[in-house]
């Protein structure tokens, strides 16, 4: 009797470790109660072992080769959003990450971003080794890229037909959350921030301007562009070795 009772509370804790359905616990019980003490021992250190084995794949660690300093900075500001410090980000963290790195996405290209690299093992994840390569591929085609400072000016200009060389706080906060794809009240609070001119509280577009693209002189975009470059200078050379060596042959 004690080894019946021993026995179907052990396989109802390997039900729960293992996954099983609560209802298999009393089919189990009738199937292993005259099992041995050794034999449902074994059983249950088996179903355990199984899980702890499940786990452990689950969550092995994937390594992630740096080749270059666009990836390097790809991976740097992906790895200030993960958290647990296991190449993951939420896919919440996604259009933030894009944004760190100086690209301007749409939100219908983020969900492009998350719906190419989210995990299928573990669905609202992201893994370093899936987004890396993605989003460099995607600065190397200028994707997401920010509007010319003249094509910034231009626009401004539209909102400014007085050419008062500056718009105020009021009228830009209506733009930017009424037309086109809407700001968050975070992302306006953000620019204006750094749009507005403390001494009068409007915003002098042409000053704003300089000061974004002082931010990004670095571009990452820039980046991605003298990479793809070195690389059709390295093709080029190597098919010109190859010429030369069937040229001698």
């Amino acid at each position: 009797m004690a080894s019946g009772i021993i026995c179907s509370i052990c396989i109802a804790q390997s039900c729960l470790l293992i996954g099983y359905p609560q209802q298999s616990v009393g089919q189990s019980k009738q199937l292993h109660c005259k099992a041995s003490p050794k034999s449902w021992r074994l059983q249950v250190s088996g179903a355990i072992a199984s899980r702890i084995l499940y786990f452990n794949n689950k969550h092995v660690p994937i390594t992630v080769a740096i080749n270059n300093e666009l990836e390097q900075r790809i991976s740097d500001a992906f790895c200030i959003f993960d958290h647990h410090g296991d190449k993951r980000i939420d896919i919440r963290e996604v259009g933030t990450v894009l944004r760190f790195l100086g690209c301007v996405p749409t939100e219908q290209e983020i969900n492009e971003v998350i719906a190419a690299t989210e995990m299928e093992e573990s669905a609202g994840d992201v893994h370093l080794s899936k987004f890396m390569p993605h989003v460099a591929q995607l600065l190397a085609e200028r994707k997401m890229e920010p509007a010319s400072p003249e094509k910034i000016l231009a626009a401004f200009q539209v909102l400014d037909p007085e050419q008062k060389s500056y718009i105020t706080k009021e009228y830009m906060s209506k733009m930017m959350m009424e037309e086109g794809e809407p700001f968050t009240q975070e992302e306006l609070d953000e620019m204006l921030a750094v749009a507005i001119d403390p001494l009068t509280g409007n915003i002098p577009y042409e000053f704003y301007i300089n000061q974004l693209m002082h931010a990004h002189k670095d571009s990452i975009f820039e980046l991605a562009k003298s990479l793809v470059v070195s690389k059709q200078k390295d093709m080029k050379r190597a098919s010109k070795r190859a010429g030369s060596k069937m040229s001698i042959v």
